[in-house]
């Protein structure tokens, strides 16, 4: 289990220890990692210069984005003694396609006048993770794989420590499922043979 701060990066680590244990070493096969790049998202991006230029601020353009696509609790009412959110949202035919943001509109407030908000953004289609996973309280990425009859999973495991240090060396190492109990045991077995001595 690797851990970090960002998952952007924990895929980046992820992906050059997989690659090189794959190159290395053929007696650990089938590796995979429980970070799934697989739940489609739109990554909407802000053309400042672009936006500064028309006279629409980021937080106009941030708020419309939040109230239409997102809903926003703007005010409450009261009706027969119960009291109710009013919530602003756009129509679900209206928020279903990319093509729908030349549909909304931002103030600017250079010249006060209507403008899409297509004019002042970019929305590129990306693949997202499916879940993200947290280890010992940590951002957290698992890679597992099968080991070939004859290998030890201590020496795959000191072979695996070995290419972390030098793949992603600001990562938190950590271990789960049978290298867990595997450590476990050998540091149990240290402190018995202390005892011993």
């Amino acid at each position: 289990v690797i851990g970090g701060g960002d998952y952007g990066q924990l895929a980046r680590w992820r992906d050059r220890i997989i690659q090189r244990i794959q190159a290395e070493n053929p007696r650990i096969t089938n590796l995979e990692s429980d970070y799934l790049e697989r739940k489609p998202q739109l990554a909407v991006r802000i053309d400042r210069n672009k936006a500064a230029d028309l006279g629409v601020s980021l937080t106009n353009v941030g708020r419309t984005l939040e109230t239409l696509l997102g809903s926003r609790v703007v005010t409450t009412f009261v009706s027969s003694g119960e009291e109710y959110n009013v919530i602003v949202q756009a129509r679900d035919e209206e928020r279903s396609s990319v093509d729908e943001l030349g549909n909304i509109y931002v103030r600017s407030d250079k010249s006060g006048a209507l403008l899409p908000l297509s004019s002042v953004v970019h929305v590129e289609e990306q693949a997202g993770p499916t879940d993200l996973k947290r280890f010992d309280r940590l951002r957290a990425i698992t890679i597992s794989g099968t080991l070939a009859p004859g290998y030890s999973l201590g020496d795959a495991l000191t072979y695996a420590e070995g290419v972390v240090r030098k793949e992603a060396p600001e990562a938190q190492l950590n271990y789960d499922g049978e290298s867990r109990e595997l450590k476990r045991s050998e540091s149990g077995l240290w402190l018995t043979f202390g005892f011993a001595l």
